[in-house]
């Protein structure tokens, strides 16, 4: 996904980048993305500096943390940025938070680095399949959401166990 600087405008510009998920990269052991990442993109040039403004789409195929099946997730999320041109000696080795310092003489930017953040920002800690997901039955495995279990399901707190033992 990359931005080929010296064909960028003052006059504003409508680009489509796209990347194959191997080419962002994300790392995320309950998903992953499913369809190539789409960046529709207004470019222009001012001076020094290019502005990226537009949205990315992207599907992620997560597994439900609570029965495991796969399902897909379509997502559209913002993406500006402001790239600064400067010269090579003043490109720091870390990003600055409101301006990407890019050296002059680069005749592209990379946009990977950016989308997988954006991508890796929105994803969930538990991802459910729905809201009213069962889940899978903890003695036999059954998906609760597509079967029901015969399986014996009386709830005993532990701390009663030595009670129960002793009246028998």
């Amino acid at each position: 996904m990359d931005i080929v600087i010296e064909a960028v405008e003052t006059e504003p510009k409508q680009l489509r980048l796209t990347a194959a998920p191997a080419q962002i990269e994300v790392i995320y052991d309950l998903g992953r993305l499913a369809k190539e990442v789409v960046y529709d993109v207004s470019v222009r040039r001012v001076e020094d500096e290019i502005f990226l403004n537009g949205f990315l789409d992207f599907t992620l195929r997560y597994t439900c943390a609570r029965c495991l099946t796969e399902y897909d997730e379509e997502n559209r999320q913002p993406l500006d940025l402001i790239l600064q041109l400067v010269p090579e000696e003043q490109v720091p080795t870390e990003e600055q938070d409101e301006f990407i310092l890019v050296a002059s003489n680069k005749k592209t930017y990379n946009l990977a680095s950016h989308v997988r953040d954006v991508i890796t920002l929105g994803l969930p800690l538990k991802p459910i399949c729905r809201e009213d997901c069962q889940g899978l039955c903890s003695q036999c495995g059954t998906n609760l959401n597509e079967n029901n279990c015969d399986c014996h399901k009386e709830r005993i707190d532990p701390r009663w166990d030595a009670l129960k033992r002793i009246s028998g």
